[in-house]
């Protein structure tokens, strides 16, 4: 019950903070600081801290205090006032007390509650500790001369507030290897505690031994391992043994003795001695070591923990035990006095009072160095020496003892032409050094004096060479070595011949130079002649050891004429070698602007141009090369420009003809494309796997159709019906494919794709993006020659004397340009950098969309190239920059206005290269063959009635085309226009809104060389003679013909009408008939001269409806009136039959005995069918008098 309670009470108080669309998450106030934490408290003492609570959320929030955890509630009380409602960033204070009863450690929580969810600060509270940290438990002293002393300090410090008592005191102590009377030196050279030893066997016994020095940390052990290496052995003379003695003032060392009470050290005859010399009785003192790799183990001998005893060589200072404040530091000093030669090492235990510290163990070791004058170096090495040049290299001498000693350098009798020490003799101080500067000048005949320390496979020479110290018997022994090397260089040809070359060009010669030497060598060629420079670096170099170098030797010729003369190379050992050279300058008539063209880096599929001029240089007869003869003939000269297979290069003309001081102008593009061969081949390779990927298709499952089972059959029958058993099946299953039955397509059998294929361009855009950069360097030669039949100039040979092309006229282009894969490609169609739209009809719009895509690793700002304003194509969307692998889909569209073809390139620029996308459309006329054309009479109709006329449109184009029908008289929303509104063509409309003139169908799509028949209605509501309108035939949105729609409406099915009346004012057709009784017709002869008549004629029909019942109707004249007989009507009466018109025929001849000049008459026509209707006809005659 407590628990759901308490859940309600928290779904009422938190809720969500939602401010600006975003809901606040975590904890909605922060304490400063964030941790309440008391340290190193005393009990009974009270101790507060003040904290500040700031509101992070988005919004207003407000807080309140819940309690703390469990185990703070009897020592920790907290002091918070609910501040209310706080604003964000606001912040409010509170009060922790803490009142420690127990010295332990406490640690919980205040716990918070806010509107948007609780939170807690965390609390600890911390006694008083002891911390001791030592900040190096490892010490080394190095290296100390046997006699010094050195110390060491360690460091301790108490990181806690409790301070604690410290006890310093030694383990165990141990020389790791110690000796006495057999003693190494750096040098080499041997010291012995029971008698001097010969140097030679001295030598030969440290090359046998060999001491491991034991991993840390270090322990005392009672073993030794002595390792011996070479097969000289030491031993004892005749009558003696040899027996190591033990060493007194080394502690722990025994007497080494095998089984049987023999030494460890093996005796062998003298002759296996190396030397041959008398056998040599060794007095050593060695202890035995244990861990030591590859050596025996023997168990471990404490030698005491005590640190007074007067053996230790590592002891402890004068501060062994005291005590170390809270938060203190101290230091340890430990003394190292080392007394014999070896290496030590001791294990020192640092105690502490109190019980929560640890011991510490304190590693200490060392090592004793012996004999006072050492060289640092055992071996002098001068590496690799040139033969007849002077080295020098400084021998450090040192003394490491507190005397003075005087030294003396000895060198070999064999290097005494060759190496030389200055000084000789020196006097080195106690513990300072002196260097002996050596003198290393090698001569070729160094090989013959110190053959016997010569390698003569890699020319090493190596001389054992040694120091003499005055009253020591043992010398100090070093190795001088060098590695003798030649300073020769070598060129690849004895001679460099660069044959004939023009005056306006440079021959490039290769040359190779190898080095002799095992050293690197600077070389350069010096002065040159100034029609020869060498590259790269203007013929300056380095070669490495044994390495060949190729150069290029540029020669260009200042004059006509045959040069000769020496390359000079220096070295820097100061060697000097010269390489013979020959040419010929030849003089030419035809000169290029540019000899080399550098392009700018060209993307893949783009091009990039630039143009050169040929010219035809006419020589002046008193010029020097003209009186010597060396210019070449005169006259015009052709060219032609010979590129290699494969050459990227086109060149515009490609051959021609310069006349003499006349120039050419020649366009040298760059256009690199993908090979066609690995484009198909790449297809090839992408149709195998397709046709395999097919293959590898499961196969689809084969199913069974069973055999529904009969009524009639046992139980039995229905059981075995029901088992799984292929016999069931009423009819095998069908084959299955020949995928399924493992048949798979041969390679070779398949169709290879063709170029230009949906495959073949997928290929093509595989390749253009794995495209690696690349740079191109083509060399095109001009081939130059006179033209045959010219007049040379004169003195100068015929045509027929020589040939009309020399080799030393040819001229050559060089081309160099970097190639780039680009950085825009196109990805729509298969990556096809081309738009076909294909034939359009004029008027019409066609889009296609293009997509690009930037392929490279940067931002490409794109600038499409501008298109033709007048010209079909437009881009309909705006062009943006790419993102490094984004794309963009460009929409195109082709409207053409002319019956042509369209080509357009459109460039797609970014940086200093573009993809060029070719957009081509047909531009196609739409021609609609349209019967009956010009005008089509309806007819006349009994108002109320309708009549039909067909037209016949003819697609006569090799497009489909569409096609919309529309009429003067409405307007673009299907609305009647108004006569004063409407066009002047539009005649009398209906007074019930409908049209009078209606399409059916008024739109459609004729296809090619199709007909279209359509349906034109003439629905007249009232009577009038004046119903016209225009019907426009719109082809693809342009208008291709028109047809004027006229008819005549009548109120009966006969009717009387004046053929060729003018039409009236269309404003007057707004108005309403006026009817007459009867209606008058006026019929004029004018201009009628005596002598002559004027023939009239009135048409009376009769209509033929479905709302009329007779088929026939009569017409009867009466004779004009007044007796007038200049009018003669023919016929008076006459019958006309439905659907059919006859003219009254009406002659008018002027009366010879009138003397008026206008004859005025009347008659009356009737027209009886379903009803009778009488016409009044005024005939009036105008006579023309002379």
């Amino acid at each position: 019950m407590m628990s759901r309670t308490m859940d309600s009470l928290r779904q009422s108080i938190v809720s969500k903070q939602v401010a600006g669309g975003k809901e606040f998450k975590g904890q909605a106030f922060l304490a400063k600081p964030d941790e309440v934490v008391f340290e190193d408290f005393d009990v009974g003492v009270v101790y507060r801290k003040r904290l500040q609570l700031t509101n992070v959320s988005y919004t207003i929030n407000h807080c309140k205090l819940v309690g703390v955890s469990e185990g703070l509630g009897d020592f920790v009380s907290v002091e918070f006032s609910p501040p209310g409602v706080m604003s964000a960033g606001l912040t409010c204070p509170m009060e922790v007390t803490f009142e420690p009863k127990l010295d332990a450690d406490l640690s919980g929580s205040i716990l918070m509650m806010a509107q948007t969810g609780p939170f807690a600060i965390p609390v600890r509270c911390l006694s008083k500790k002891c911390i001791v940290t030592v900040e190096s438990a490892q010490v080394d002293f190095g290296k100390v001369c046997m006699g010094e002393t050195v110390q060491q300090w360690v460091t301790v410090r108490n990181r806690g507030a409790l301070p604690t008592h410290f006890q310093l005191k030694s383990l165990k102590q141990q020389p790791v290897v110690a000796q006495d009377t057999l003693a190494s030196t750096k040098d080499g050279s041997i010291r012995s505690g029971g008698g001097p030893l010969a140097d030679k066997s001295a030598a030969s016994i440290m090359s046998t031994v060999e001491f491991h020095p034991p991993p840390q940390p270090y322990t005392l052990c009672t073993s030794a391992t002595l390792t011996c290496r070479s097969a000289v052995e030491l031993t004892p003379p005749r009558g003696h043994s040899l027996e190591l003695e033990p060493d007194p003032h080394v502690p722990g060392l025994e007497p080494m003795r095998t089984e049987g009470g023999s030494s460890p050290l093996q005796t062998c005859s003298p002759d296996r001695a190396e030397g041959g010399g008398d056998s040599v009785v060794a007095m050593a003192t060695v202890p035995k070591v244990s861990g030591v790799p590859g050596g025996g183990v023997s168990g471990e001998v404490d030698n005491g923990s005590s640190d007074s005893g007067p053996d230790l060589c590592i002891k402890i200072g004068k501060l062994t035990e005291g005590d170390i404040e809270g938060f203190g530091s101290l230091n340890l000093e430990l003394v190292f006095a080392p007394s014999t030669i070896g290496q030590y090492g001791t294990e020192f235990s640092l105690t502490f009072s109190h019980p929560s510290v640890q011991p510490v163990t304190i590693t200490a070791h060392g090592e004793g160095t012996d004999l006072p004058i050492f060289v640092e170096q055992d071996v002098m090495d001068f590496h690799i020496c040139m033969l007849d040049r002077s080295y020098q290299n400084s021998l450090v001498i040192s003394n490491r003892a507190t005397t003075a000693h005087s030294v003396e350098v000895c060198i070999p009798k064999a290097l005494h032409t060759h190496v030389q020490a200055l000084p000789k003799q020196a006097v080195i101080a106690g513990g300072s050094s002196v260097g002996v500067q050596l003198k290393f000048h090698p001569t070729p005949d160094v090989f013959a004096c110190c053959s016997e320390y010569m390698d003569a496979a890699s020319g090493t020479l190596e001389v054992p060479t040694r120091v003499e110290v005055k009253g020591q018997t043992r010398p100090v022994l070093f190795t001088l070595r060098a590695q003798l090397t030649v300073s020769d260089v070598e060129f690849s040809v004895p001679l460099l011949d660069f044959g004939g070359c023009t005056l306006q060009e440079t021959v490039v010669a290769p040359l190779g130079i190898i080095n002799k030497s095992t050293l690197p060598q600077s070389f350069g060629f010096v002065h040159l002649p100034e029609e020869v420079s060498i590259q790269p670096n203007d013929g300056f170099g380095t070669l490495l050891p044994l390495e060949s170098l190729s150069l290029d030797v540029l020669f260009s010729p200042r004059k006509p004429r045959h040069y000769s003369f020496q390359l000079t190379c220096l070295t820097d050992a100061n060697r000097r070698f010269e390489l013979p050279c020959t040419g010929k300058g030849v003089m030419t008539s035809l000169v290029l602007s540019e000899n080399c063209l550098d392009f700018v880096p060209t993307s893949l599929g783009c091009t990039s141009t630039t143009r050169v001029t040929l010219t035809n240089q006419r020589l002046s007869r008193l010029s020097s090369a003209a009186i010597r003869g060396e210019g070449p003939p005169q006259g015009p000269k052709m060219f032609e420009f010979c590129p290699p297979e494969g050459c990227p290069v086109t060149l515009c003309p490609l051959t021609g003809t310069v006349e003499p001081g006349k120039s050419v102008s020649v366009e040298v593009n760059v256009c690199m494309h993908l090979d066609p061969r690995e484009v198909m081949e790449e297809a090839q390779l992408l149709f195998k796997q397709a046709a395999e990927a097919e293959q590898n298709k499961p196969d689809p499952p084969v199913v069974i159709v069973e055999e529904p089972s009969s009524p009639k059959k046992s139980k039995a029958q229905g059981k075995a019906s029901r088992a799984p058993s292929s016999k069931s099946s009423t009819q095998p299953p069908p084959p299955p494919p020949p995928a399924a039955m493992g048949t798979k397509a041969d390679p070779s059998q398949l169709e290879k794709p063709t170029e230009g294929s949906d495959l073949w361009w997928q290929a093509y855009s595989n390749l253009l993006c794995s495209f690696h950069d690349t740079h191109l360097h083509f060399s095109i030669p001009c081939f130059c020659s006179r033209v045959v039949g010219s007049t040379p100039h004169d003195g100068g040979p015929s045509p027929s004397d020589q040939p009309p092309y020399r080799l030393e006229d040819t001229l050559y282009l060089d081309v160099s340009t970097p190639i780039l894969r680009p950085s825009l490609v196109v990805t729509s169609d298969n990556g096809r950098t081309a738009v076909t739209f294909g034939a359009v009809s004029r008027g019409n719009a066609v889009s296609r969309r293009v997509t690009i895509k930037n392929i490279s690793d940067k931002f490409l700002h794109i600038v499409p190239s501008l298109l033709d304003p007048c010209g079909p194509f437009e881009i309909r969307n705006p062009v943006r920059g790419l993102a490094a692998g984004s794309s963009q889909t460009i929409l195109i569209q082709f409207s053409p206005r002319l019956d042509t073809q369209y080509l357009e390139p459109l460039k797609f620029k970014y940086g200093s290269s573009h993809l060029q996308v070719q957009l081509s459309g047909q531009g196609v006329t739409c021609r609609v063959e349209v019967t009956p054309e010009g005008q089509l009479n309806m007819g006349d109709v009994i108002a109320g009635d309708s009549a039909s006329r067909t037209i016949k449109l003819t697609n006569i184009s090799e497009l489909e085309l569409d096609y919309v029908l529309r009429m003067d008289g409405v307007d673009v929303g299907g609305q009647i226009r108004g006569l004063g509104n409407g066009s002047g063509s539009v005649g009398c409309r209906n007074l019930n809104g409908q049209q009078v003139f209606t399409c059916v169908p008024s739109r459609g799509r004729i296809l090619a060389g199709s007909t279209q028949d359509v349906v034109v209605s003439f629905s007249p509501d009232r009577q009038s003679h004046w119903y016209e309108d225009v019907l426009h035939i719109d082809v693809n949105g342009q208008e291709t013909s028109a047809i004027s729609l006229k008819g005549r409406a009548w109120t009966s099915n006969m009717f009387l009408h004046i053929p060729d009346t003018p039409s009236p004012k269309r404003e007057s057709l707004e108005a309403l008939p006026t009817q007459t009784t009867p209606p008058i017709l006026t019929l004029q002869f004018d201009g009628c001269r005596e002598g002559e008549s004027v023939t009239k004629v009135l048409q009376a029909g009769c209509i033929k409806s479905a709302l009329s019942k007779k088929n026939s109707g009569e017409v009867s004249i009466e004779p004009p009136s007044n007796g007038v007989k200049c009018f003669a009507i023919e016929p008076l009466k006459t019958t006309v039959e439905a659907g059919t018109i006859k003219n009254i025929t009406i002659t008018f001849t002027p009366n010879k005995n009138s003397s008026d000049n206008i004859t005025t008459s009347t008659t009356t026509v009737t027209l009886k069918s379903e009803s009778t209707q009488q016409y009044k006809v005024v005939l009036i005659g105008t006579i023309l008098r002379s």
